[in-house]
């Protein structure tokens, strides 16, 4: 079992893992072609002077209506929030006094040598704002951080999507034989047990599904021979219950539990029964005291013995003193039945 186990295993181990390379595979692939469309889109110059024109008219506006003076910092900050695509710092005087981001500072236009431009008029991306109190440049940086990070969240939900999808192209057949198993089940629990249980493959199902089918048969084996048995009793006016009366009154016989009960009784009894039925009592009762011995239990043998040697003077019409000789003799070997019994079990076994 513990082989079929581990084929099975192995098959769902080795799906997984190719459906994470192919799922891979694709958030990268995919991420890439969406970061190169965003480029061409975003990373545009044309774009990007149209974007931050528009917001630096939008920020005039703000202020104009606002009438805001360079240090109502808090009214500026509530600007900034409405486009966090666009990174905005005011220089006055070539000197910061203002960021919309603390973590990334833009700085103003510098020449070749890192000296700041002083006439900033002509350059990109620095623009020239009023306020109540005094002008300042406005140095913007366009990020567009925003869709890029909706395109990687985008992606990975399209990759987790790949996976789900091939893994279940790789296991479907063995989700679908789990479910025709289930459908299979159910057609047992109704009562047909002629119907035979599909078995594919050599892993844990395919096992499990034998064991299944093996019952099924054995079930349906136990109620045939019921059935023949019935049969049987009804032809000769048999009744189990009769059976068991008469397995009962031998027992309290023997045991002396039941009063009132004599050997001519036992014998009746004892006539009722099919051999068979007599031999398995008397193999029994021999078992159950040969494991009293083995346990060290010989009072509890003793008792046993005592017995069967009374049972068998009923059953052969012996003394007890000779079928005791008997029972000692044949101490080693076992009873007739029991040998028998174990003989079939061996040669059942070995078939």
């Amino acid at each position: 079992m513990k082989k079929l186990r581990s084929r099975l295993w192995i098959k769902l181990i080795l799906s997984a893992v190719f459906a994470a390379a192919c799922a891979a595979f694709v958030y990268v692939w995919a991420l890439e072609l969406s970061y190169r469309l965003l480029d061409q889109i975003y990373i545009n110059p044309a774009v990007i002077l149209k974007r931050e024109e528009q917001y630096i008219k939008d920020f005039q506006s703000y202020v104009t209506e606002q009438k805001l003076s360079m240090n109502d910092r808090k009214k500026i900050k509530e600007f900034t929030k409405t486009d966090w695509t666009i990174v905005m710092a005011l220089y006055q005087e070539n000197d910061i006094i203002f960021s919309s981001d603390s973590r990334f500072i833009v700085p103003l236009p510098a020449d070749e040598y890192g000296e700041t431009i002083k006439d900033t008029s002509e350059a990109s991306g620095v623009f020239n704002v009023t306020f109540t109190d005094g002008a300042v440049q406005a140095a913007l940086v366009y990020t567009g951080y925003e869709n890029y990070q909706s395109a990687g969240v985008i992606v990975t939900l399209l990759s987790g999507l790949c996976f789900a999808v091939i893994l279940y192209l790789l296991i479907r057949k063995k989700v679908k034989y789990i479910e025709l198993l289930g459908k299979e089940l159910e057609i047992l629990k109704g009562g047909d047990l002629n119907y035979q249980i599909t078995i594919r493959g050599n892993d844990e199902l395919a096992a499990l599904a034998g064991e299944m089918d093996s019952m099924r048969r054995a079930i349906d084996e136990t109620r045939r021979r019921r059935d023949i048995q019935m049969a049987y009793n009804e032809e000769h006016g048999i009744k189990p219950q009769t059976i068991r009366k008469a397995i009962n009154d031998i027992m309290g016989f023997i045991t002396e539990d039941v009063e009132g009960t004599t050997a001519e009784q036992v014998n009746k009894e004892l006539a009722e029964l099919s051999r068979e039925e007599v031999l398995r009592l008397i193999s029994s009762m021999e078992d159950d005291m040969a494991a009293a011995s083995r346990d060290m239990d010989f009072e509890e043998a003793a008792r046993l013995r005592d017995q069967v040697v009374k049972l068998k003077s009923t059953v052969e019409d012996k003394s007890e003193e000779d079928v005791l000789k008997d029972l000692k003799r044949g101490a080693r070997k076992g009873s007739a039945y029991g040998n028998r019994k174990h003989a079939a079990y061996g040669s059942s076994r070995a078939n």
